[in-house]
């Protein structure tokens, strides 16, 4: 599903009254550095409310974008406008100050207290001003997908890394103006390449599959050994259907590669500019009485590399290979969560582990079960809790401290069925979760753990804080999410329970921070005012 939100905003002469701090703010944004690019192409971008303005005029906010903005996950926004200019004498910074404090001023949010980047983007393609129409001036809030399939791509992505850990976790880019922009180097990232039908493991298994299943009865009996050409299709959700067979076949060998591809696991479907699509599938199976050479396959007339895992004259040839494309893995361990916990957790230590899995948690989902796997007998996890903000439950039947989707566990056998318990029941539906709520759950079922580790989403904000005088053990803070600016709830949480924060993978000791002084985390400065902390810089 795709949610794109577009209003046009027009010129109005109005005095802006703005804060020092907005005005700082505003500031840092204007004097960073600018992207060129010829021009942004906003047709069919996913999950982004566009904002725009008329070609060099002011822009007013629009009231009716609240709802939207303080619902939705922004995780990446954009400035666009053109290079060209009527007057050598314009001033676009000024420009940029006059719209950024328009929005400001309508959502402080997007530019104070935010926990995304923006960038700057200069389209350098019009060349008159009367091109000036065609090009979109504004801004572009990427923000994270809540549909339904994308949370279930998600979730499978996630559910492919538990059977199969070695392989790493697939993450998936949400951002489709990124796709655009020029990198550092100055060239353009290509566009998502389209990807063929393949079978869900890899060539090898495609063949061992069709080597293991071909039936053989009545082909053996008839000594039957020829290269069957068949077509098939594999829609959005893997499924074979319209099996055809390109010549006349005897009926039992049309029958025997019937079963064989009617009774195979689903295979990962064909993509088409990053989107899951229908697309038929050409092979060529040998169906043969000799154990040698059944199940041999082509595809596209070319025949699979097996590297060294078959020794099989038959496939060592000269002829030209194809090898059918895979994910692109990336490794749980070189991530800041696997490194943080690595570095932190220590055996003399029992802790409950308490973990949001809302949003686009999956990353950190499959470093910390990655860690837990590889340190199966010696970690110091005496439970598990996982949390998804109330099952799906509307945010008025959302009470503090029963929200609900809060799922433990007392051991680290069935530490992926919570975890998928959790995601499949609920989705959080907004940006605050239920921290505390399941941080007492914790405390409650686990008599054992002395501390809790609480990886919690640094897109969210903590909804239950009111709660946080009920919590007894110290809480260490791990916050997980691929941004700068440490979000001031789990500051909070660690500094009134004693505990650490750990925030790209350093360790903070909190507690010689007095009412009145400066907290440093990373480039970011925090003053306490004896019961928040709030950045300053």
């Amino acid at each position: 599903m795709k949610f794109l939100y577009t209003t046009t905003l027009f010129f109005f002469s109005v005095s802006i009254a703005i804060g020092q701090d907005l005005s700082a703010e505003i500031d840092n944004i204007v004097n960073q550095n600018r992207v060129q690019l010829e021009k942004v192409d906003t047709e069919n971008l996913n999950n982004c409310i566009l904002i725009t303005s008329e070609f060099a005029d002011e822009i007013l906010a629009k009231e009716e974008l609240r709802q939207e903005i303080s619902e939705l996950t922004i995780v990446k926004a954009y400035y666009v406008y053109t290079l060209y200019k009527l007057s050598p004498a314009f001033n676009q910074k000024e420009l940029d100050r006059t719209r950024f404090t328009t929005l400001g001023n309508a959502y402080p949010e997007l530019i104070q207290d935010r926990f995304f980047e923006w960038e700057l983007l200069e389209q350098t393609g019009c060349t008159d001003y009367s091109e000036g129409d065609e090009y979109f001036h504004g801004f572009i809030l990427v923000y994270r997908p809540t549909d339904e399939v994308s949370l279930l791509d998600e979730f499978n992505r996630l559910s492919n890394f538990f059977n199969d850990p070695d392989a790493g976790f697939e993450d998936k880019n949400i951002d489709p103006v990124k796709e655009q922009v020029p990198s550092e180097d100055g060239t353009t990232p290509s566009k998502i390449e389209d990807t063929d039908a393949n079978y869900l493991e890899s060539e090898y298994e495609l063949y061992q599959y069709f080597k293991l299943n071909l039936q053989n009865s009545e082909i053996g009996l008839r000594r039957y050994d020829k290269w069957v050409d068949v077509n098939f299709e594999v829609n959005e959700e893997g499924e074979i259907s319209t099996i055809e067979f390109l010549n006349d076949y005897p009926v039992f060998a049309k029958e025997s590669i019937e079963t064989l591809l009617t009774d195979m696991p689903a295979w990962n479907p064909a993509t088409s500019n990053g989107e899951k699509t229908t697309s038929t599938v050409n092979l060529s199976i040998r169906v043969s009485y000799s154990p040698t050479v059944k199940g041999m396959y082509k595809r596209d007339g070319k025949r699979p590399t097996f590297s060294d895992q078959v020794d099989n004259p038959e496939f060592n040839t000269d002829e030209p290979t194809t090898s059918i494309p895979g994910p692109d893995f990336t490794d749980p361990k070189t991530t800041s969560t696997y490194i943080a916990i690595d570095e932190y957790v220590t055996g003399e230590k029992k802790m409950s582990l308490v973990m949001d899995v809302t949003g686009s948690m999956a990353p950190y989902i499959a470093a910390i079960t990655r860690w837990v796997l590889a340190n199966y007998s010696d970690h110091p996890f005496t439970s598990f809790t996982f949390f998804n903000d109330g099952d799906n439950k509307p945010t008025h039947k959302k009470k503090i401290g029963s929200a609900g989707g809060v799922y433990f566990s007392g051991g680290k056998e069935n530490i992926r069925a919570a975890i998928k318990n959790a995601m499949v029941n609920g989705t959080g539906g907004e940006r605050p979760e239920n921290d505390i709520e399941a941080i007492l759950v914790a405390q409650e079922e686990d008599e054992k753990t002395d501390e809790i580790m609480l990886l919690g989403d640094n897109w969210s904000e903590v909804r239950d804080l009111k709660l946080l005088n009920k919590v007894e053990k110290r809480v260490n803070v791990l916050i997980c999410g691929d941004n700068n600016i440490p979000r001031n709830d789990y500051i909070k949480i660690a500094y009134e329970t004693g505990g650490d924060l750990i925030y790209n993978h350093k360790v903070y000791d909190l507690q010689n921070v007095s009412t009145r002084e400066t907290l440093q985390l990373g480039d970011y400065h925090y003053k306490y005012d004896g019961e928040n902390f709030k950045r300053v810089k």
